[in-house]
């Protein structure tokens, strides 16, 4: 009995996994543009925040990508008490930015 969509899959995978894994199987020029949907649906940030991403937020010793506050969509009470906001990374993830 087949459980998720993954073929090497023993769980049945999260419907963002399993978007991830048919997004990747296609060959279309405009490859930028499925790995950066990709990245929305495994990260779950704003669009600002990862269009406004620049190199020097990553991180890939300590595996995060950092948001700072400027880039964050924050109502004008709320930007006194912000911080950089951190995002954890994980293999697929960290590939991504390659």
């Amino acid at each position: 009995m087949r459980r998720g969509c993954l073929p090497d899959c023993l769980f049945h995978a999260t419907p963002a996994y399993c978007i991830l894994y048919h997004l990747n199987s296609y060959l279309v020029p405009p490859r930028v543009e499925i790995e950066t949907l990709q990245l929305f649906i495994l990260l779950g940030l704003r669009s600002g925040e990862l269009r406004q991403a620049q190199w020097q937020h990553l991180d890939t010793g300590a595996r995060t990508l950092t948001i700072p506050v400027e880039n964050q969509k924050l109502l004008p009470k709320q930007i006194k008490a912000a911080r950089p906001f951190v995002v954890p990374l994980d293999d697929f993830a960290l590939d991504l930015f390659q």
